[in-house]
């Protein structure tokens, strides 16, 4: 045998978390006045002899001549496969974004249906989708394992995925009640959004850390957060936090 024909990938190795895993990444959609914000962690975990945790980058930008979109992914890799093969799709003009990805994502679910094996639950995870141009759509797209499908849903407020237990929801369920949700301009939701996920990061530093955010205006290019950005949303979230724990608790000693 050649050594060609030895190095020859025979198939790809695909990493599902086991259910007793902690629990990685913390994401967020929200649905502003003037357009949709993603924000994520970058956390990435892959579990070799002991289970690694690592930083990349999460949200992915793309554009074209009549459309830009942005996604994220939470959950196995098969998630991201399905992500990956639908969201780089040219929507029809007259198509709703939230039929044009179910029919995407439903072909693109049964396409992998051959390398799921006899152990395998299947695809798990969610991911979050801006799309657009002159308007902007917030879109989840949920995977439930091969047994179950999916199912795609338009946000009209705003939603997490993740590490959906974290505590940390609290600011968004709190300050961005879906059943009174007003629809705030994208600069007034970056600090929620920012402040969400480090409180996130803090309940659950092995699972998330780190924070990148996009924002996706209607009839404008999309812009992901620069570092001074995030910087200084940061020093506000840390600030607040401050200020939370010296009137609740000032043993606390957050600085």
């Amino acid at each position: 045998m050649d050594q060609c024909a030895r190095e020859r990938p025979r198939g790809r190795w695909v990493y599902v978390p086991a259910p007793d895993e902690i629990p990685v990444t913390f994401q967020i959609g929200m649905v502003g006045s003037d357009g949709v914000l993603l924000a994520s962690d970058r956390a990435h975990t892959r579990p070799d002899s002991v289970r690694t945790t690592f930083s990349a980058e999460k949200l992915t930008i793309i554009s074209s001549e009549s459309s830009a979109y942005c996604y994220c992914c939470a959950g196995d890799d098969y998630t991201q496969m399905i992500a990956d093969r639908i969201c780089r799709l040219e929507k029809p003009e007259h198509t709703s974004a939230k039929e044009f990805f179910l029919l995407k994502a439903s072909l693109a679910f049964e396409k992998l249906r051959a390398s799921f094996d006899a152990y395998s639950t299947g695809p798990s995870g969610s991911i979050f989708l801006a799309c657009g141009s002159e308007y902007v759509d917030l879109i989840r797209i949920s995977l439930h394992g091969k047994q179950d499908g999916l199912t795609v849903e338009k946000i009209d407020n705003r939603d997490f995925a993740g590490d959906g237990l974290n505590p940390a929801a609290f600011f968004i369920e709190r300050y961005l009640p879906s059943g009174k949700y007003v629809k705030l301009p994208l600069e007034k939701l970056k600090l929620i959004a920012v402040h969400t996920i480090l409180m996130a990061s803090e309940l659950n530093p092995v699972g998330i850390h780190g924070i990148d955010i996009v924002l996706c205006p209607h009839g404008k290019s999309f812009r992901e957060l620069d570092l001074s950005e995030i910087e200084k949303l940061t020093q506000d979230s840390r600030k607040l936090d401050s200020t939370i724990a010296d009137m609740l608790n000032p043993s606390c000693g957050f600085q």
